[in-house]
């Protein structure tokens, strides 16, 4: 009798593949990193829109000159624009905030904090823009030691960061020969 024959190719294919893109940064995020051994500092974070601060100073002077009283008076106006997409370092961490500075002066004056708000879709908790007060929807911070004025435009301002994904796939082929019957006067 012959034996029947089997042969098994398996096959095993594992694919890697990775994919970075910007996503909000959460509660759900924020937790689920909290549970490990990282901490938010490690994290780059970016603004999903333009953050505007502005910062008026106004320089008034009074003499008399001549036997007339002059009064002068200077305005400007210095703006801080920080574009879409700008990474951002965590320097701050509390419970429901955090602050993040958005350029190279490592001087945690010029953080500008974030802190949770529900999500419009109704989804996650969202990271936004904070303000120690907010007027007219101009939004009064303390920034590089000054007082700053956030846009209106910058409002809605949120925290996102880089996350890729992983994903292991594995496949099994087999292939059967088949099995023959035999022929033998017995069969027949």
């Amino acid at each position: 009798m012959k034996s029947i024959q089997s042969s098994v190719i398996l096959i095993t294919l594992v694919i890697l593949t990775g994919c970075a893109s910007k996503v909000y940064f959460t509660q759900e995020i924020r937790e689920r990193i909290d549970n490990t051994s990282y901490t938010l500092d490690k994290l780059q974070f970016y603004n999903d829109i333009k953050i505007t601060l502005f910062q008026e100073l106004i320089l008034d002077t009074t003499k008399v000159e001549a036997g007339e009283l002059q009064e002068d008076s200077q305005r400007t106006l210095k703006y801080l624009i920080i574009k879409p997409g700008t990474p951002g370092r965590c320097d701050s961490i509390g419970e429901d905030i955090i602050g993040v500075s958005f350029d190279s002066i490592n001087d945690k004056s010029g953080m500008i904090y974030f802190g949770k708000f529900p999500d419009p879709s109704g989804k996650d908790t969202l990271y936004k823009i904070l303000a120690l007060q907010w007027i007219n929807d101009h939004g009064k911070i303390n920034f590089h030691d000054s007082l700053y004025y956030i846009l209106p435009e910058s409002r809605n301002a949120a925290l996102m960061i880089e996350r890729s994904t992983r994903e292991k796939s594995s496949t099994d082929k087999k292939e059967a020969t088949g099995a023959r019957v035999s022929l033998s006067p017995k069969n027949l």
